[in-house]
């Protein structure tokens, strides 16, 4: 496939991402927890994008961070590194790539068997133990299954991925100067 069409199909999906449910109700979202005597936590208090509406951004997400569509971040900084060195675009994307994935293996607040749950491993658990595979799925049960933790857990990954979005968001318009600077 030609850079034209992996990034025009890169555009495509993260319109969806752009349009969707999910990112339509990110403003506003988050979690209280409150604490009743006598009757423990009080459940539900999460606010935001539905369950479904996670789900459904997850499935267009993964497209760029799993490998083997051409549009996956790692698949199309081959693009750039093809660059020549010093080239603004390239710079900039090889910026934002890290800065990327710093955010992904940042630390949470999260604690699961006494350690601290970075962006990416609560990301992971959700996609490989709930949306699209399930070889994690007794992990991800057991995560949200400590009193509050399910609106905890839910609360951080819309976060994560609204975040993720606004990286997506960079990275195609990158792309889409990128392809305006190329000759057909």
């Amino acid at each position: 496939m030609n850079v034209k069409k992996i990034f025009k199909l890169f555009d495509e999906k993260a319109q969806e991402l752009f349009k969707s449910k999910f990112t339509q109700n990110l403003t506003g979202s988050g979690v209280k927890i409150r604490w009743v005597k006598g009757k423990g936590f009080t459940p539900n208090l999460r606010t935001g994008p539905d369950y479904e509406s996670i789900k459904s951004f997850v499935i267009t997400f993964r497209n760029f961070i799993l490998d083997g569509d051409g549009i996956s971040i790692r698949e199309i900084a081959k693009i750039y590194d093809s660059l020549p060195e010093g080239n603004s675009l390239r710079d900039r994307f090889q910026e934002a790539r890290k800065n990327f994935n710093e955010f992904l293996d940042s630390l949470t607040i999260i604690r699961h068997n006494g350690k601290k749950l970075s962006n990416r491993r609560i990301i992971d658990t959700y996609i490989y133990g709930d949306v699209i595979h399930l070889e994690k799925h007794d992990e991800f049960k057991n995560l949200i299954s400590i009193g509050p933790m399910k609106d905890i857990i839910f609360n951080e990954i819309v976060y994560v991925l609204g975040t993720c979005g606004n990286f997506i968001y960079y990275f195609n318009n990158l792309n889409k100067e990128y392809l305006s600077k190329i000759k057909d």
